[in-house]
């Protein structure tokens, strides 16, 4: 009843608000307000000497500040704002550390929202993006911890970084069709982001975007998506299950690292490269289907994916790095390629199916610290195997373990 109370409340204050854009400044003709209270040089607001509560900003504004004005800054006696139709920029810092400001209604003719624009503005509980707005700056709302959802409009061609971080309270975030790339650390540590959607268009998620948001049970990556950064999804420790689009062509260093709940992955047939520590300390990987196009996993790339029981590696694959697979201690069976250096130390697979062909190295695939399996040839072209560490003896014919 108390959350619904204040639902109802913030509503009608954002009410309010836009409805007072319409209305002029009530006791005081707006010429005489606006020089009491505002500094304005060349149409820029530059100064805000009012007395704080719900404050509307003066038509005939241009923009809210310029690169240092910080014109509303840590004024937590402000607990709304009204920005007239004329304003096409919020300056940096121009409201950062108002933390009494609950509602903003910021008009579709805003194009550049600045670096921390309104940073730690903690009782923010609603703000719509304008439809005009094409530039989010670095910071502009991180800490504003009130926030529930958010509507990021199709206009926006850059969002820095940031942008949204630390937004404790956000759960959901809607994707505008037409919208393109997310910038990076966009939604980092957002704790309680439980559903992001994408448009078919987004074709970029930028390094570290969703990294830390440990709610996010599931996201779906539309076929469109070309680029995944370094960590982008680094420690969503609710992450179910993830399916790579084919037009993603690398798998970037600690993409989905400690990801611990992550359960089933599919890449892609377009990935040719998984990166280090790509899925690091993904304890609970069970399934990984591997693409014909993969040619090389790197060092670490499955560093402690303890889940992991067995993983089919295909014949596109030409280089496996030293401790692509460490720590993997449950992993018990490995298929390798034809071509292919290969280290499974502290792995110890009991068994490891490698073709006739093979093209040996310096180290056999599958030879530990203490010392090479020993090998079991079948007959005919059938797969030789090695076993060791414990593993149960091959049936001759090379159809599975001998009970």
């Amino acid at each position: 009843m108390k959350g619904n109370l204040k639902r109802i409340l913030t509503l009608a204050l954002m009410a309010v608000l836009l409805a007072a854009s319409a209305l002029p400044l009530p006791g005081l003709p707006p010429a005489a307000r606006a020089e009491d209270d505002f500094v304005i040089e060349n149409g820029i607001l530059i100064k805000y000497n009012g007395p704080g509560g719900v404050v509307r900003i003066p038509h005939g504004v241009t923009a809210i500040g310029e690169e240092v004005e910080e014109v509303f800054k840590n004024r937590d006696d402000i607990t709304g704002v009204v920005i007239p139709k004329t304003v096409t920029k919020i300056g940096d810092r121009a409201f950062m550390g108002c933390t009494g400001l609950v509602a903003a209604a910021i008009p579709n003719t805003v194009e550049v929202i600045g670096d921390y624009a309104f940073h730690s503005c903690r009782s923010l509980k609603k703000v719509v993006l304008p439809k005009g707005v094409t530039t989010i700056g670095d910071y502009a709302f991180q800490y504003c911890d009130g926030l529930k959802s958010l509507t990021i409009p199709k206009g926006v061609t850059k969002m820095g970084e940031y942008a949204f971080g630390y937004c404790d309270g956000l759960k959901s975030v809607t994707f505008q069709k037409g919208f393109t790339a997310i910038g990076k650390n966009a939604f980092a540590c957002c704790d309680n982001l439980k559903k992001v959607t994408l448009p078919k268009s987004i074709t970029e998620i930028w390094d570290g975007a969703f990294s830390n948001c440990k709610s996010l049970t599931d996201i779906a990556l539309p076929k469109g998506v070309e680029t995944i950064g370094p960590g982008a999804f680094v420690a969503c420790r609710s992450l179910k299950k993830v399916t790579i689009p084919d037009a993603v062509e690398e798998i970037m260093d600690n993409t989905f690292a400690d990801c611990t709940g992550l359960i089933s992955v599919k890449i892609g047939s377009g990935v040719t490269k998984i990166w280090e520590y790509a899925f690091n300390r993904c304890a609970s990987l069970t399934d990984v289907v591997l693409p014909a196009s993969l040619t090389s996993i790197a060092p670490g790339a499955f560093w402690d994916c303890t889940g992991l029981t067995s993983v089919v590696i295909p014949d596109s694959v030409t280089t496996i790095a030293a401790n692509a697979f460490d720590g993997c201690t449950n992993l018990r069976f490995v298929t390798l390629p034809r071509t292919a250096g290969s280290n499974f130390d502290g792995s110890h697979p009991k068994t490891i199916v490698i073709p006739d062909n093979l093209i040996p190295h310096d180290r056999p695939a599958g030879e530990a610290e203490h010392g090479p399996a020993p090998v079991q040839r079948g007959e005919g072209g059938v797969d030789r195997r090695r076993s060791y560490g414990g593993g149960r003896r091959q049936k001759q014919d090379g159809t599975g373990p001998a009970r």
